[in-house]
This record gives structure tokens, C-alpha cells and sequence, in this order.
């Protein structure tokens, strides 16, 4: 039998700082009162992505300077209290199935062609009017969480 593996690998949240552990929620209310920015949770979540991508090769790209661009935009919103949405600023990612304009899409795979997406999906599209600060990665797998 084999012994089972380390909390640390089977989570690859036992270790993230607090920020990154926040939900959606937690982390609009922080902006609402101007505890936390989102470029400051844009910046964390790049960084744990990064860092996890190191060790289980989750991304097929990132495309943080549109992650922190979109991020100061929801931040100027935040602060004249008009945010597009609760959501308006939250780091999301995208799988790489999923068509975001301008960006490629191989569907997680090195035997898809890679192509590059003329329109946003319904749901980077929502996304996007929502003000989420999405677009950090595409998480490869289609078949993953």
C-alpha cells in the first residue's frame, strides 16, 4: 500500500497566505471597505498561481499585466464606490477551453492546434462586464477542477 501523501500535496491551498484563501465574498467586502485592493489580491493570486504552476504545471499561460491593468481599473471603481459588480476586481482564472478575445486557446493540449479566440464565451463575457480581474492564467486540463 502506498503511504499517503502530505496535506501539502493534496492541497495546494494548505499553504497559501491569507488573501489567496479568501472567498469571492470576503474578498468584495474587503474592497468595499478598503482593507485590501484588487490589485493587492490581483498581485497574491498571480503570485500563488505562479508559484503552483512551478510545481503541478496548471496553467498554459498568464496574462498578468491584463490581470493587474483590469485590477487597477476595478480599483478606481472601488474607490468612487461605483464597482461593476460584487465581483468587480476578484482574480479569476479560466480554463483553456473556455474563448476569451485576443487570447489562444489549445484546449490544455500540445495535439490541439492553438487558436486564437475572435470573441469572448458567455462566460468570459459575463466575466468581463462583471469587472472580475480575470485572465491571470488558463488552467490546463479540461477534465481538472
Amino acid at each position: 500500500m502506498t503511504p499517503a501523501a502530505p496535506p501539502s500535496e493534496l492541497n495546494p491551498l494548505s499553504d497559501a497566505d491569507e488573501i489567496c484563501r479568501m472567498s469571492a465574498v470576503a474578498l468584495s467586502r474587503a474592497f468595499a471597505d478598503r482593507s485590501l485592493s484588487p490589485v493587492e489580491a490581483t498581485r497574491a493570486a498571480l503570485a500563488r498561481a505562479e508559484a503552483i504552476d512551478r510545481r503541478y504545471n496548471a496553467f498554459t499561460a498568464f496574462y498578468g499585466d491584463d490581470a493587474l491593468a483590469a485590477a487597477v481599473e476595478s480599483e478606481r471603481r472601488w474607490r468612487a464606490g461605483a464597482p461593476l459588480s460584487p465581483i468587480d476586481g476578484v482574480p479569476t482564472t479560466i480554463k483553456d477551453i473556455v474563448y476569451v478575445e485576443g487570447k489562444t486557446i489549445s484546449y490544455g493540449s500540445r495535439a490541439s492546434e492553438p487558436v486564437v479566440a475572435s470573441r469572448d464565451a458567455p462566460s468570459a463575457a459575463g466575466l468581463r462586464k462583471a469587472g472580475s480581474s480575470r485572465e491571470r492564467g488558463r488552467a490546463r486540463w479540461a477534465g481538472g477542477g
